[in-house]
């Protein structure tokens, strides 16, 4: 474990603890004596929750998983990535944190200039192939969270809730307010 842990995050009725993990493991599939397994070290992120029912979230993840997997079969280029949340008891629960993201709240800290700016410092000037990439990127996935947030009448998005990954996805976390 890192020094940096038991953060806790900010919330307005919940009590989130952000706990990290440094995680090894084998980059060999195969179990083999013989041979000498080669190991590497990552760091995962866990979010441990009182106070929310994490029931909902995880409902609202198969329905994610579910619509990706529905989109992909009848060929619609559209990105959605849902993450793993384990309800634990009675508004209690640990969620799976997305590496290489930051929200558009972190993100508008650093930058004054809306997405357009943000996206122009992480990836470049506008007509480079970086810069495509990622409004690509942002294209496939505002097109697939906007599906599944019509399917679950979302609620509480707002721009803690709404997150871009390194690659210029945009993903949408927390689903307490849905079928409303």
């Amino acid at each position: 474990m890192q020094s940096d842990n038991g953060v806790p995050l900010q919330s307005a009725a919940k009590v989130p603890i952000l706990v990290n993990f440094d995680v090894e493991t084998d980059i060999n599939s195969e179990k083999s004596y013989t041979k000498q397994q080669e190991q590497t070290s990552l760091t995962m992120g866990c979010i441990f929750k009182v106070g929310d029912d994490c029931r909902q979230d995880l409902l609202a993840l198969q329905v994610i998983e579910l619509s990706r997997d529905i989109l992909k079969s009848v060929g619609l280029e559209l990105w959605l990535d849902p993450y793993g949340v384990i309800p634990t008891g009675f508004e209690r629960g640990i969620i799976q944190v997305i590496p290489r993201c930051k929200s558009r709240t972190q993100l508008g800290e650093l930058h004054d200039g809306g997405l357009p700016e943000i996206y122009r410092r992480k990836f470049g000037p506008e007509r480079s192939e970086s810069w495509k990439r990622a409004r690509h990127n942002l294209i496939i996935s505002l097109a697939g969270y906007a599906v599944v947030s019509f399917l679950l009448w979302s609620k509480d998005r707002h721009n803690g809730n709404i997150m871009i990954n390194d690659d210029g996805h945009l993903l949408h976390i927390d689903f307490g307010f849905i079928l409303e």
